[in-house]
């Protein structure tokens, strides 16, 4: 009897307490300590923060937001036509007797000799040797190539009655001989191109520019009238007088007259100099 008594009393105050479960049940007097884990906030507030974390990294991943501009821009190389090293071909070039003018552009190399008959002979790589575009207008012989025109072997030589005048651009090489008492030569040298002349002339008139380098130095003349620009070269032989004129950083040597016969005129870093021998 006692024991229901109890049971009746625990039962009723459960009841008054509103708890379903006994277990739940907290005195008054006697109240349950929180157990740290009794409310799990941490695991839904850490899954929130994560999504939306993820989310925002999304957003600015697809939109481009947060990506920085590349720091370093690649350059293309720029790669050289290949040389061709066929075998060198020759063949034999049509050249007028009345021809006194050569003009040169590109890269090749042309020997030319004061005699007659007036001849020539082209020797290129086989590959090549239809780019090397010779032909005569009146008295001017023109021989040139493509900028890209690269060959092992590509030389001109020929046979002409005489030069009065000689034009030299690209990267052509240039070599004349033979001049004997001339009376006017005019030489013109442009690019990274090379001339060089033998002889002897009353009048020589020279200009350069570019990179380009006149090699006059053997080629005896009465009086010079030399100009140069840019980074060129021209070296020049006068018996009587002389004239240079240089800009940009340029030379000019006047060789086998003493200073007070030479007019200079030098500006910007370029120079004019002279040698008595």
């Amino acid at each position: 009897m006692h024991m229901r008594k109890l049971a009746i009393i625990t039962i009723a105050t459960i009841a008054l307490c509103g708890c379903d479960n006994a277990e739940e049940f907290q005195h008054p007097e006697n109240q349950k300590t929180p157990s740290s884990t009794s409310t799990t906030t941490t695991p839904s507030t850490t899954s929130s923060t994560t999504t939306s974390t993820t989310s925002a990294t999304t957003a600015s991943t697809t939109t481009g937001a947060s990506t920085p501009a590349p720091t370093n821009v690649s350059i293309p190389n720029i790669v050289p036509p290949p040389r061709d090293d066929s075998e060198a071909k020759s063949t034999t070039m049509t050249v007028d007797d009345t021809a006194n003018a050569i003009i040169v552009v590109g890269g090749v190399e042309v020997d030319i000799n004061i005699g007659s008959p007036a001849k020539g002979t082209l020797e290129c790589s086989e590959n090549s040797i239809k780019s090397v575009k010779i032909e005569q207008k009146g008295t001017t012989l023109s021989i040139s190539t493509a900028p890209t025109f690269y060959a092992k072997t590509a030389k001109v030589t020929l046979t002409m009655p005489q030069v009065t005048a000689i034009t030299a651009g690209g990267t052509a090489l240039v070599k004349v001989t033979g001049i004997q008492d001339a009376p006017m030569l005019t030489v013109a040298g442009s690019g990274s191109s090379t001339v060089e002349v033998f002889g002897t002339v009353h009048n020589l008139v020279a200009s350069t520019s570019d990179q380009s380098y006149l090699k006059l130095k053997g080629l005896n003349a009465k009086t010079v009238s030399a100009t140069s620009s840019d980074k060129s070269v021209a070296h020049v032989r006068a018996s009587d007088n002389a004239t240079a004129s240089t800009s940009g950083t340029s030379v000019i040597s006047v060789f086998g007259l003493p200073t007070a016969a030479v007019t200079k005129a030098s500006k910007d870093k370029s120079l004019v100099t002279v040698a008595p021998r």
